[in-house]
């Protein structure tokens, strides 16, 4: 018998415990569109989406922070 969506979660969940936090987020749907688009636009899902734009955000507070100047995210 194959398995649920949510027994493939759970293992998925088990195997990689100590590599993720888990985060619930609400946001309106529009907003989930945008980051459905975005997300597709580069050929990632929604988390590595997520990722690359909290690295970018990162990396551009760094640089204004250290003096240099970054006019991308």
């Amino acid at each position: 018998m194959a398995m649920t969506g949510a027994e493939r979660q759970a293992r998925f969940r088990e195997r990689h415990r100590e590599d993720l936090a888990h985060i619930t987020l609400d946001v309106r749907p529009a907003v989930r569109d945008r980051l459905d688009r975005l997300a597709s636009h580069f050929g990632w899902n929604v988390t590595q989406l997520v990722e690359e734009l909290a690295e970018r955000a990162e990396h551009a507070i760094e640089a204004e922070l250290s003096g240099k100047i970054i006019h991308e995210l």
